[in-house]
């Protein structure tokens, strides 16, 4: 048997910030053509399917999010390779305005320079909803279209994209001023679970374990005891002391509210994708990569046809449809990188 696998990326930049520089990920990208056929996701659909493991190594290439850099980079560099990938977008990242950037086509036929291309910011800061203010440095719907159109196929990452508190209610921290951008990179997801309104109110704000929005035990922290977290907190008693000496309790949602939920979100973000690129949207990976038996079923309801998570294994014939293993890629060290092909080329 030999080895078929699915590498996933985020993003490429200039400085390596967050994410390979466009330099080290052409050599990846190299690399690749070098030890592994390239296949798209319906040949690894269809291998998985038929339980039909390929004559030689092959690998199929993946993005999360949609950040610019995917169409600032990495598709120009990919269309000149002559290799396709995928890249899953979250719908509620898509950047409004209705532009087309630079990129490497426009570099390399002397219509900008480098520093013309935006430099995205690292994606802990962009917080990966729609509400964020570096929302520019996600694609917007015209390059969405423009890279379709080449070599990086679109395919959905769900709607939202953020984790939110489950049950049991499990205090963390308590959040004062913008701290929770720096220690948690959440500040936003924040917003969503709270709403704006009390954040703006509140300087203190409880911080409670977090799960992605496709879990199905979502929890609310009532109002009465976020007054009773913060005056704790404020009177000096720490976050062990305070999760001891009360009994935090909150709305937790139905099993119909939470099917409902992860409903709406996946045929939000199918339904948005198909009518702008006029085609069916039937890959779907999980944010995070977290997901439940019940959102398995959701997303099969929804009209998926092959489901994809963070589990970092090569694909073997007893693979799953609906749990698709990813390995992820490592950022700077070209001999990591060139040490994991070979135990996957050769395995």
């Amino acid at each position: 048997m030999k080895t078929l696998c699915i590498l996933y990326f985020h993003n490429v930049t200039c400085s390596g910030l967050d994410g390979p520089k466009v330099t080290y990920f052409e050599k990846q990208i190299k690399l690749l053509k070098e030890y592994f056929k390239i296949v798209d996701l319906d040949t690894v659909a269809e291998r998985i399917l038929s339980k039909s493991m390929p004559k030689q190594p092959e690998v199929a290439i993946t993005f999360d999010d949609g950040f610019y850099s995917n169409y600032a980079y990495v598709e120009p560099i990919l269309r000149k390779e002559r290799i396709k990938a995928t890249v899953f977008i979250s719908t509620s990242h898509i950047y409004e305005k209705r532009v087309k950037r630079y990129n490497l086509f426009d570099y390399w036929e002397g219509k900008c320079s480098l520093k013309d291309i935006e430099q995205p910011y690292p994606n802990s800061l962009g917080n990966r909803v729609s509400t964020s203010e570096y929302k520019d440095h996600y694609m917007s719907e015209e390059e969405l279209m423009e890279i379709e159109k080449g070599n990086l196929k679109v395919e959905s990452h769900g709607h939202e994209h953020i984790k939110v508190f489950t049950a049991p209610l499990e205090l963390i921290d308590v959040w004062s001023d913008r701290v929770a951008i720096e220690k948690y990179g959440r500040y936003v997801w924040l917003k969503k679970i709270y709403g704006e309104n009390r954040v703006r109110k509140y300087r203190y704000l409880p911080v409670f374990k977090f799960a992605s929005f496709h879990k199905t035990n979502i929890t609310k922290p009532l109002i009465y005891e976020l007054e009773l977290i913060i005056d704790l907190y404020k009177k000096g008693r720490n976050i062990k002391d305070i999760q001891k000496s009360i009994e935090i309790k909150g709305y937790s949602e139905s099993m119909e509210e939470a099917k409902k939920r992860i409903y709406n979100d996946l045929v939000n973000s199918k339904e948005r994708l198909e009518s702008l690129l006029n085609k069916k949207i039937i890959h779907l990976a999980w944010p995070f990569g977290e997901y439940s038996s019940i959102s398995i079923e959701t997303a099969k309801k929804a009209g998926y046809l092959a489901l994809y998570t963070t589990k970092k294994k090569a694909i073997t014939e007893n693979s799953s449809i609906y749990e698709i293993e990813r390995i992820s890629v490592p950022k700077k060290d070209i001999e990591l990188f060139i040490k994991l092909l070979k135990m996957i080329a050769w395995n």
